[in-house]
């Protein structure tokens, strides 16, 4: 996980985007972001967008998630 994957990605890009194909049956496949998201909410951080931005508290973040046991980046 890079904050500058955040930084540089171009966001209406994402949201103009259509998705072409179906969905296999069963549980829905977990997303990047998705994993992002529930390691930050593990570390108490609220936006990790924001703290991406923000390239001394990102890599604050990151080395507190590489502390953890349990985290879904390790």
């Amino acid at each position: 996980m890079h904050g500058a994957t955040i930084r540089f990605i171009p966001t209406r890009k994402f949201l103009v985007a259509l998705v072409e194909g179906r969905r296999q049956r069963g549980r829905l496949k977990l997303r990047w972001e998705d994993g992002v998201m529930e390691d930050a909410r593990k570390l108490g951080e609220r936006n990790w967008r924001n703290a991406a931005r923000n390239r001394d508290s990102w890599q604050k973040l990151l080395k507190t998630a590489l502390a953890q046991k349990g985290l879904l980046c390790q």
